[in-house]
């Protein structure tokens, strides 16, 4: 299989590093809830899949046979408290995890936020478009788009 990941900016061992699949790929997004926040690549988290559960928003799964695409950004001071926030942790809407993904060659340990709802759903109204936007934005390959894309079918139904 073709590596679909790829950097697009410096990492240090020292910065704090994010990995969004969701909502939170969006520039916009998350030039309001983390501005000084950076985009660094696309990285794959492996044996998991993408679902959007039954709140509409999406989350991670454990799935041997799948990947989930998403970007890593850099955050700043603060970035991480504002995420919390956003993400519901103080209300256990998600949880915080560190996880291992891959980008090219390398494998990096960054924070992502799971979803403690796990019950298959369908996207919010304006949720997935702005997932896809925010894959797109990264130039998101086939493979990854077609993924996104499937849930606003499911939605459709």
């Amino acid at each position: 299989m073709t590596d679909l990941t790829r950097w697009f900016g410096d990492v240090s061992s020292d910065q704090e590093l994010y990995f969004a699949y969701g909502s939170n790929m969006n520039k916009g997004q998350m030039s309001i809830r983390c501005p000084r926040s950076k985009p660094l690549a696309i990285a794959r988290f492996s044996g998991h899949r993408f679902l959007i559960n039954s709140r509409g928003v999406a989350t991670v799964i454990p799935d041997r046979n799948y990947s989930v695409y998403g970007v890593i950004w850099r955050l700043s001071d603060g970035d991480e408290d504002a995420l919390d926030y956003y993400e519901g942790i103080k209300d256990e809407i998600y949880y915080k995890k560190i996880i291992s993904v891959q980008v090219a060659n390398d494998q990096i340990s960054t924070l992502t936020y799971i979803a403690n709802d796990a019950v298959q759903g369908i996207p919010r109204a304006g949720y997935l478009e702005k997932v896809i936007a925010g894959a797109q934005s990264f130039n998101a390959h086939e493979e990854w788009f077609r993924e996104l894309k499937s849930w606003s079918i499911i939605g459709n139904k």
